[in-house]
């Protein structure tokens, strides 16, 4: 019978067999995305926790304002320069780790224009559309907006160093305290100002937390090189793919009112959670991919095709089997919607390969452009098929929002890939 070291040592031996063929660093890969999916799949299991609280305990009403509340920081978080943690990333990987503290300064301090953005908002919504309560949340969330955004720059330090599982319980510290604050507040029947104020307090206090932990690791650094320049291109891009998520939220809840917000969120709960463990399991390369690493570009593209077929599957049967079990009756809607748009898991990995492809080789205006336009048609076609009913016209927006994004990016990936042959064929001959 093997022993333990002899099993690590015939699955290593197998994975850089492997490794050879798909072009890919697996040895690498599986022993950070092990932990990066344990974290996933503990902020899925405390999102979805807090997902049924809100559907069992309280009303659609609060959970579409909740939603909209956290869709309109995150969109101004745009003034909090969020580029500037994948510029940190970069220079931690070459070692220079005070630059994790120069970001987050910039970043407090760039964030500071967002307070009068936030509260403005608030003022509107408490003299211009009565929203008394909706209003104060604004307001109040203003004063913590740069705590809540400046601080979490910390993972940089730690997976720019590759040490993903440090990193990742950091992370699930972080979403159970939040979960387990906001499924008390719902219990306790606070109002949508209490459960903002749990939220965003609970998550700015441990984030300060692992930043000042941060700090005393890099204390005796000084190389604090940033490349700021490059930090504002990806914090636009970052804002521009922020819309992609943080618009549909807004919009639905001005052309068919919060409680569609509410059966939104509750269907793109799982499809966005399935996308942010894609992210985090694609940003295990992109240490590799500030390298440049040669890539295999068109088996990559097949593999994430793949990988989003897996998902597609899953989700089915979770919509099948577990949707109404777990949300109940009053959330049929979101069901319908679920199965609309199914196939979106399909085209999502591609995506988020190619945006962090082209992060890690400087092709921002790219990104930026793909997302603009993108999200500028695909909230007309939003706008047009708005009387086709609520399940059809979100169905067409997010669709065409995914297929505008992925078009231009994937031409260009080819475009790269068809040069980058060219050139080998070159060389060979010579």
């Amino acid at each position: 019978m093997l022993s333990v070291e002899e099993a690590k040592k015939n699955i290593f031996i197998f994975l850089k067999k492997t490794s050879i063929r798909v072009k890919l660093d697996l040895p690498y890969f599986f022993k950070n995305g092990f932990w990066v999916s344990l974290k996933y799949a503990f902020l899925a299991l405390m999102g979805l926790l807090v997902s049924i609280s809100f559907t069992r305990l309280s009303s659609k009403e609060l959970l579409g304002q909740y939603q909209f509340v956290l869709s309109f920081l995150s969109t101004v978080s745009l003034l909090a320069l969020p580029g500037l943690n994948t510029s940190a990333l970069k220079s931690v990987v070459q070692n220079k780790d005070a630059s994790v503290i120069k970001a987050v300064k910039l970043s407090f301090l760039a964030s500071l224009i967002g307070v009068p953005v936030i509260m403005g908002w608030g003022v509107y919504e408490i003299f211009f559309q009565s929203q008394i309560i909706l209003g104060w949340s604004f307001i109040v969330s203003s004063v913590i907006f740069p705590l809540f955004y400046a601080p979490n720059t910390w993972y940089v330090y730690f997976e720019g160093k590759s040490l993903f599982k440090e990193s990742s319980i950091r992370s699930i510290i972080i979403s159970l305290a939040s979960a387990v604050f906001l499924i008390l507040g719902i219990f306790l029947k606070l109002n949508l100002f209490g459960i903002t104020i749990i939220y965003l307090l609970s998550n700015t206090i441990l984030q300060g937390i692992f930043y000042l932990e941060v700090v005393r690791k890099i204390k005796n650094k000084t190389d604090n090189f940033l490349d700021v320049k490059y930090g504002i291109y990806v914090s636009v891009q970052k804002f521009t793919y922020g819309l992609y998520n943080n618009i549909p939220p807004i919009a639905i809840s001005f052309v068919f009112g919060f409680e569609s917000v509410a059966i939104y969120y509750i269907t793109y709960f799982v499809i966005g959670t399935i996308s942010g463990l894609l992210s985090s399991l694609s940003s295990i390369y992109m240490p590799l991919l500030f390298k440049n690493i040669k890539l295999n570009y068109g088996r990559i593209i097949i593999q994430n095709i793949f990988i989003g077929v897996v998902f597609l599957a899953g989700f089915g049967i979770f919509l099948k089997y577990f949707f109404l079990l777990i949300y109940g009756e009053g959330y049929s809607e979101s069901l319908i919607l679920g199965y609309a748009l199914a196939f979106l898991l399909v085209l999502m990995p591609v995506r988020i390969f190619l945006i962090n492809y082209f992060t890690t080789q400087k092709k921002n205006g790219l990104i930026i452009f793909s997302f603009v336009v993108s999200n500028v048609l695909a909230f007309s076609i939003f706008l047009l098929t708005k009387n086709a009913g609520f399940v059809s016209s979100v169905s067409f927006y997010l669709y065409s929002l995914q297929i505008f994004t992925i078009f231009p990016l994937v031409i260009s990936y080819f475009s790269i890939a068809s040069r980058n042959i060219d050139s080998m064929r070159s060389e060979i001959k010579s």
